[in-house]
């Protein structure tokens, strides 16, 4: 999807991948998509962040980037293997584009932490409503 993003989207200040199953607060996400669409010109890197393998990722159901670290990202020639999922595969090709580029030979990346209460993965329960989504959802409640 990286690879199909790469050659034919093109142009647009923020990138955003989210699974189908990803609850968000559509105000909560306007705010975030401006302040990074604002700033499209820094290495932002927006999610919910973990770290494996010493590099921090994004967790997999919704991470964002910047046009200016989308298109570093596109200007790569070789890429790490894929031996993990996609999330980790590709925030570490992106720590490898930016590496030693920021000051002190750090990398140039702007990690911007989602706000867990206005995004929610598979489950969400608000206002007397009870909605549950997912592959790994129980087959009693399909």
């Amino acid at each position: 999807m990286f690879s199909f993003a790469c050659k034919s989207i093109t142009g647009f200040k923020v990138y955003f991948k989210m699974d189908f199953d990803t609850y968000i607060d559509k105000e909560y996400m306007y705010g975030a998509t401006k302040l990074m669409a604002d700033n499209s010109e820094k290495n932002i890197f927006f999610g919910d962040i973990k770290t494996t393998f010493e590099i921090p990722y994004m967790e997999g159901y919704l991470y964002g980037v910047t046009g200016s670290l989308f298109n570093k990202y596109c200007q790569q020639t070789s890429f790490s293997p894929i031996a993990y999922g996609e999330d980790l595969w590709f925030a570490n090709n992106i720590y490898n584009v930016t590496k030693g580029t920021g000051p002190r030979g750090k990398n140039n990346i702007h990690y911007m932490l989602s706000d867990k209460t206005k995004i929610r993965h598979k489950k969400m329960v608000d206002k007397g409503v009870y909605l549950n989504m997912g592959r790994l959802l129980p087959q009693s409640e399909r």
